[in-house]
């Protein structure tokens, strides 16, 4: 966004209902973001389309977080990928647990 601003414009929500065609071209000319506030709260921050994907662009570059498990299924996954690791454990459950044999 626009560095030298930094207290955004401060719009009320009833302000949004009946200038929103104003505001929007002060948006789009100033590059200014807005502040929305609902009974002096601040509820929203709006501003423009173009910078809101950059500031998506790189939020998504960023926090690019992996499975921890999908390296070690790279790594190992192939000599195991045709067991059935369900049944095993059942042979093995059954086995131990087993007092008639």
């Amino acid at each position: 966004m626009n560095n030298k601003f930094l207290i955004p414009k401060i719009a009320n929500s009833t302000d949004l209902r009946y200038r929103w065609k104003s505001l929007v071209k002060e948006l789009e000319e100033e590059k200014t973001p807005i502040l929305v506030l609902d009974r002096s709260t601040p509820k929203a921050l709006i501003f423009p389309f173009k910078e809101g994907k950059a500031w998506l662009k790189g939020i998504r570059g960023a926090t690019e977080v992996t499975d921890p498990f999908v390296n070690l299924r790279k790594k190992y996954g192939y000599p195991f990928s045709g067991i059935d690791f369900t049944k095993e454990i059942r042979k093995m459950r059954d086995k131990r647990w087993n007092l008639s044999s």
